[in-house]
């Protein structure tokens, strides 16, 4: 197998999108205790959605002539940021290999290349922070094939996991009123500086569909961080609860060390449907006072 890496723009990655595709396809990512599961689609357009997280984004691509291998994605913007005020940030995701290539070094090396562009290509000049999200698995997440000193996922440090819900329209109109209120502890808000719909629906760019059913699942994200909820926990979700259709899930993701906030909604009935852990990389030359100080991160469902 012959191995060529390429730094291509979302219009030059839709070259592969059909193997793309057909390879989200066959992803699964679990719900709850593992009695179910979801994919993704990302439409006709593979690199629709990770562009539209940042100013730029470029896609490291391993491919043998027109077969693809493997692929990174790397979105630029400024995060909402801590203690210190916004950072100027690199979102990784779509991390994806081929099963062909998995066990050969297309992984690595496709790692490799995307570190070495943070570090000389033009469009990723002036980051402070990179960092990355792993859904967790039966086995774990992605970080348990960073294996080896030199493997460049070492790099990384764990911010934070995230308990992610899943919740019913229903169920959220039914909550009490009051319930914990946004926390006043520092912390670390990685998703993108701008203002924020109440809810968020990625349709069209990212779709899920449930293998229960076999039916699409209709997320709608409820995206703000703790600290910016604005009221009570109970009210912020009967709010967002308004703004829902009866067939869509409200999706919403809390730090798994505000314990407050995850207690109240286990003592409603509302458990925690997945986890998601959060990973960083600071700049060598960033103070930890911009970072180090969080007592949680978050990063927006709609966005991971």
């Amino acid at each position: 197998m012959s191995v060529s890496l390429s730094w291509l723009t979302r219009q030059e990655l839709a070259a592969f999108h059909g193997q793309i595709d057909a390879l989200a396809r066959r992803t699964r990512y679990p719900i709850g205790d593992g009695s179910d599961h979801f994919t993704i689609d990302h439409g006709d357009d593979s690199g629709a959605f990770f562009e539209s997280l940042g100013d730029e984004a470029r896609f490291v691509v391993a491919h043998d002539g027109d077969r693809f291998l493997g692929m990174i994605a790397g979105a630029r913007r400024t995060s909402v940021g801590g203690p210190a005020g916004p950072l100027e940030t690199i979102y990784l995701g779509d991390f994806k290999v081929a099963p062909p290539a998995r066990g050969t070094g297309v992984a690595a090396r496709v790692l490799v290349a995307g570190a070495a562009g943070v570090g000389t290509r033009p469009e990723a000049a002036g980051w402070r922070f990179l960092y990355f999200a792993a859904m967790h698995g039966a086995g774990g997440d992605v970080s348990r094939s960073f294996r080896g000193r030199l493997h460049p996922g070492r790099l990384a440090r764990p911010l934070g996991t995230l308990a992610l819900f899943f919740v019913a329209p229903a169920v959220l109109r039914a909550l009490p009123a009051g319930g914990p209120a946004p926390t006043a502890l520092p912390g670390l808000d990685l998703g993108r500086q701008g203002a924020r719909q109440r809810v968020v629906r990625t349709t069209g760019r990212k779709d899920f569909r449930l293998h229960s059913t076999g039916l699409p699942w209709r997320l709608a994200h409820v995206p703000e961080a703790p600290a910016a909820w604005g009221a009570p926990l109970g009210d912020w979700l009967r709010r967002a609860a308004a703004e829902l259709e009866p067939d869509e899930t409200a999706c919403f993701a809390i730090d798994e060390r505000l314990a407050a906030p995850i207690g109240w909604l286990a003592a409603q009935g509302v458990a925690v449907g997945a986890r998601c852990a959060v990973y960083g990389v600071p700049h060598p030359f960033l103070s930890r006072a911009a970072y180090g100080s969080a007592a949680w991160v978050h990063l927006p469902t709609s966005e991971i």
